[in-house]
């Protein structure tokens, strides 16, 4: 009896709060559909809020590829069933490694799990996601806005 409410509780938090969850490789029109305007923007980084959710979300080449998820209210913390829906929204069948300070700036490590969703939780206010093409996707964009950045001197 006390698993099928559980249970419930689960389903009904998922259905409810899922779309709040940004998605890696969304394009910024696509994540405007899901959250609406903007509520801050500056070069490739925007700031959406939904459904109680502040999503920060870096772009390159107009796909999103990280996304940091807090609460708008910095009390609540995130809870075992926010962290479960979050990283099985993006997830999509991929493993899903933890960053923890020892791995975070170890290249191997991402290039190793190609394939993986690299999920870092900062503190218990923020979720940090991404994966190793969102990571390339970065690293290209930045390169080509730094060479701009210096041609014609």
């Amino acid at each position: 009896m006390k698993t099928n409410i559980i249970i419930k509780q689960i389903l009904i938090f998922t259905l409810l709060c899922a779309p709040a969850f940004g998605r890696l490789g969304e394009t910024k029109d696509e994540c405007e559909k899901r959250y609406g305007k903007p509520v801050a923007s500056e070069g490739r980084n925007c700031v959406y809020i939904k459904n109680g959710f502040k999503i920060g979300i870096l772009f390159a080449y107009d796909k999103a590829t990280i996304l940091m998820i807090s609460h708008v209210d910095k009390k609540d913390k995130f809870n075992s069933i926010e962290i479960s829906a979050i990283l099985k929204s993006n997830a999509r069948g991929r493993q899903i490694l933890q960053i923890t300070k020892d791995n975070v700036k170890d290249e191997s490590f991402y290039i190793k799990n190609p394939n993986a969703l690299f999920a870092y939780q900062m503190d218990e206010e923020t979720i940090v996601l991404t994966d190793q093409e969102s990571r390339m996707k970065n690293q290209e964009q930045s390169a080509s806005e730094a060479k701009k950045s210096v041609e014609g001197f």
